[in-house]
């Protein structure tokens, strides 16, 4: 890397002289003038591969920023996008350039536009072929930097896929997470930063006044996702007219349980969705206008009306019988006591 200018794989400034059947690769960091073999080149550049990530914003190429004489060169390369004067063989050149090739992404070969024969784009398996099966063009490498260090470095085949980062512990209660990468179908090398991020112990399902609130401990980047659902009523026991909700309630990325609140003022009986896929019965507890219970991520839950019971007005026919009863009675106790005095 170079702060300023001319930064590259083999050399970074040349003004005469020849760099001949050269190999590099790794980054390639500069202010303008980076390539994976020369920063700048005034002489000639030959017989040269470099596989290489090269960053620059001005004069930026897969062998060279900036060249004279290049040929019979190789390249794989990855460069910033943003730069100006940028090719896959040099971002600029303006001496004799013949027989070179390169493969990736389409760069263009010299300041974006290709040549036939000159600064040609091919298909991978050529380039391999090309280059008498270089190992250098058979695998890539990527490495995940922590704190400004070499972490983890993983080589894969050309092409290969990362199933999961590796992982950091906790520091501080905080969680560490790695910037987003395409971990699938690697063709060039790879530097994955990351850094330490404090968690969200709320999310919320985003109106105004939550329908539902969730408890864990999430990444600032969760969002909870509320889907409902038309759950089977008969199986349940539970008429249409009684449902108050039903849905299912996720974090993705999120593997532990969820504590969910749920906006509800109603008192109801709930149902929750087990493993098994079945619904059971849950207990819960109330927090004003929330209920609030246990929820495996990404299971559902019904809410509904509790039936009424009977017995209440059971129990009330019965005090009403035995009142009219009593009413009888004493009736019956006064008419009789009318009689006797009368004789």
């Amino acid at each position: 890397s170079s702060r300023n200018s001319c930064a590259g794989g083999i050399i970074g400034r040349m003004d005469f002289g020849a760099v001949l059947r050269c190999t590099a690769s790794g980054r390639i960091l500069a202010g303008s003038d980076a390539g994976g073999i020369a920063g700048k080149s005034g002489g000639t550049l030959k017989s040269c591969m470099a596989r290489a990530r090269v960053e620059a914003e001005s004069r930026c190429g897969g062998i060279a920023g900036t060249a004279h004489n290049i040929a019979d060169c190789l390249a794989l390369p990855e460069l910033s996008g943003e730069a100006s004067f940028c090719g896959a063989i040099a971002g600029a050149a303006d001496g004799e350039i013949g027989n070179n090739y390169y493969s990736g992404p389409e760069y263009g070969g010299v300041d974006g536009a290709s040549f036939s024969g000159r600064a040609e784009r091919v298909e991978y398996a050529e380039l391999l072929e090309r280059s008498g099966n270089a190992e250098l063009f058979k695998t890539v490498t990527v490495e995940f930097i922590k704190d400004g260090e070499i972490f983890s470095a993983v080589m894969l085949p050309y092409g290969g896929s990362i199933s999961a980062p590796p992982t950091v512990e906790d520091a501080d209660g905080r969680h560490w997470r790695w910037d987003a990468f395409e971990a699938d179908n690697i063709q060039t090398d790879l530097r994955v930063e990351g850094r330490y991020v404090s968690p969200v112990y709320v999310l919320s399902s985003g109106e105004e006044l939550p329908l539902v609130l969730v408890e864990g401990s999430f990444e600032s980047s969760s969002s909870v996702a509320v889907t409902p659902f038309e759950p089977d009523l008969n199986a349940l026991g539970i008429k249409p007219n009684r449902l108050l909700s039903a849905s299912a309630v996720s974090v993705e990325g999120y593997e532990n349980g969820l504590t969910v609140h749920l906006r509800e003022a109603k008192n109801g009986v709930l149902y929750t969705e087990g493993a098994d896929g079945a619904f059971r019965k849950t207990d819960y507890t109330r927090d004003g206008s929330y209920i609030v219970f246990p929820l495996a991520n990404g299971a559902r839950y019904v809410y509904a009306v509790s039936p009424r019971s009977v017995l209440p007005y059971i129990l009330f026919g019965c005090a009403a019988l035995a009142v009219l009863a009593l009413a009888v009675i004493l009736s019956v106790r006064a008419s009789r006591r009318k009689k006797a005095r009368a004789k």
